[in-house]
């Protein structure tokens, strides 16, 4: 589902540190299992494609990523245990489907989170888990950004009173929340969600709806999760000092980038992935043929100095 940043229903700021353990208190190391929805369209394939190659990659080799795909998904695409294909529609009413079958692989693994998100999606996965040990994953409980779905009765009471996550940020979902929202079998859940083919809302008030009518709380994720695009090196720059956890919207080329910068890249390597990213004056490439073509007119207006 595609939101902005996503008004606080339940904390009062977006870094409220909302944690069932003492103050300073951290647990162990926490076993997350990212769970990316796709689609056979080679747009989105590019895409994954770009997450397996960089942030994710690491992951991969330690059994810790998992991307299903709908029944259409190419067969000479698929990796066991690493690109999967479930059997749902692969557009956009098959995305509670897919939503499911991530939920019981990360049940079946027996992992201590799963964190939801698409293949445009960038995770610091070094940030997001040390942010994790503040929780036990034995709490019914979804951390992301909350509040998406607020005064919508068509989302059912729940979520019109409360809120639900905001997809495009990515939310964690416990072990004892997988657990529960699988208890019945992952067909069970798909029913819930609206069927294989096709979901009775969007992905992200489905499975907030699912964990509030069974008594889960939903809570702020205590960092920096960006659901909205990023036009500029400017805005990239601001991002990465603020410690941002997800970034949203992100290209193959910016994410190639990200991750070069991030990982201290060599400084060739580094300027030939901003030429790919960036015009001349640092606004982001891509822009023109999308929903945010404006905001690339804006940005470049104003020279790349654009939030």
């Amino acid at each position: 589902m595609q939101v902005l940043r996503a008004k606080q229903t339940e904390n009062a700021s977006a870094m409220t540190r909302a944690t069932s353990m003492p103050l300073g208190a951290l647990g162990p190391e926490a076993k997350v299992l990212y769970g990316v929805f796709t689609s056979a369209s080679s747009q989105y394939r590019a895409k994954l494609e770009a997450q397996m190659e960089t942030w994710a990659k690491p992951l991969i080799a330690d059994g810790r990523f998992i991307a299903i795909g709908g029944r259409d998904y190419r067969a000479e695409l698929l990796v066991p245990g690493v690109v999967e294909s479930a059997d749902c529609n692969d557009k956009w009413p098959g995305l509670s489907c897919k939503e499911a079958h991530l939920i019981a692989e990360g049940a079946k693994r027996g992992v201590d989170w799963i964190f939801v998100i698409g293949e445009d999606n960038y995770v610091d996965s070094a940030l997001l888990e040390q942010k994790l040990r503040s929780f036990s994953p034995n709490e019914f409980l979804g951390l992301g950004c909350i509040g998406c779905g607020t005064g919508h009765s068509e989302y059912g009471s729940e979520i019109n009173a409360k809120g639900s996550f905001c997809g495009g940020c990515g939310y964690a979902l416990s072990r004892t929340t997988m657990s529960k929202l699988t208890e019945k079998g992952v067909d069970s859940l798909i029913s819930e969600y609206g069927g294989p083919d096709y979901q009775s809302m969007p992905n992200d008030m489905n499975t907030g709806k699912a964990m509030r009518v069974r008594g889960a709380q939903l809570k702020q994720f205590p960092g920096p999760l960006e659901g909205n695009p990023s036009f500029s090196k400017k805005s990239f720059q601001t991002k990465l000092h603020d410690n941002t956890v997800v970034y949203h919207y992100l290209s193959p080329e910016q994410m190639r980038w990200l991750y070069a910068v991030k990982s201290n890249a060599a400084q060739d390597v580094v300027e030939q992935l901003e030429k790919k990213t960036f015009d001349q004056v640092g606004c982001a490439l891509g822009l023109e043929s999308t929903f945010w073509a404006s905001q690339g007119v804006d940005c470049r207006a104003r020279n790349g100095n654009y939030p």
